[in-house]
C-alpha cells in the first residue's frame, strides 16, 4: 500500500459536534462524542464513545462505548464527571486498541482474530460490569 494509499485512523467529533447538548441514549444530554476512523468517511467509523449528564440538581454521568459491527456496545454510569471522564479515556483506549484486532475479510486468519476481539471485547464488559 503507497503512503497516499493510507489514511490513520483517529478520533473525531461525530456529527462535527452538532449533537453536543443534544438528548443521548442514556436519556441525558451529550457531553461529548467521537467516532474513530477517517473523517472523511465517517461511514466506515470502526467505534464511537459517548459521554452524557443525566439530571441537573444530582446529575449521572453516562459513558458508552460502541464498537461497530456488534462486537461491543457499554454503558457505564457514575455519579462524578471527573469519574465519567477517568472511565471516558479508559474506553476511549481499550476501543481503540480493540478496533486495531478487528480482522480484515481477506485475511487467512479470520477466524482467530475474529474470536480474539469477541473475546476481549467480553472480558472489557465484564471488568466494567463489576465496577
Amino acid at each position: 500500500m503507497e503512503d497516499d494509499e493510507f489514511t490513520e485512523s483517529l478520533w473525531y467529533s461525530t456529527e462535527g459536534g452538532r449533537n453536543l447538548g443534544r438528548p443521548g441514549i442514556e436519556g441525558g444530554y451529550i457531553q461529548r462524542d467521537e467516532e474513530l476512523g477517517d473523517p472523511l468517511e465517517p461511514e466506515d467509523a470502526e467505534a464511537r464513545i459517548t459521554l452524557e449528564q443525566k439530571g441537573v440538581e444530582d446529575p449521572l454521568f453516562y459513558v458508552t462505548a460502541q464498537l461497530y459491527g456488534g462486537w461491543l456496545f457499554l454503558t457505564v454510569c457514575r455519579p462524578t464527571k471527573t469519574e465519567a471522564e477517568a472511565i471516558y479515556t479508559e474506553l476511549r483506549a481499550e476501543l481503540e486498541r480493540l478496533a486495531s484486532l478487528l480482522p480484515l475479510e481477506e485475511e487467512p486468519d479470520i477466524e482467530i482474530r475474529a474470536a480474539q476481539v469477541a473475546t476481549e471485547s467480553a472480558a472489557l464488559e465484564s471488568r466494567f460490569a463489576s465496577v
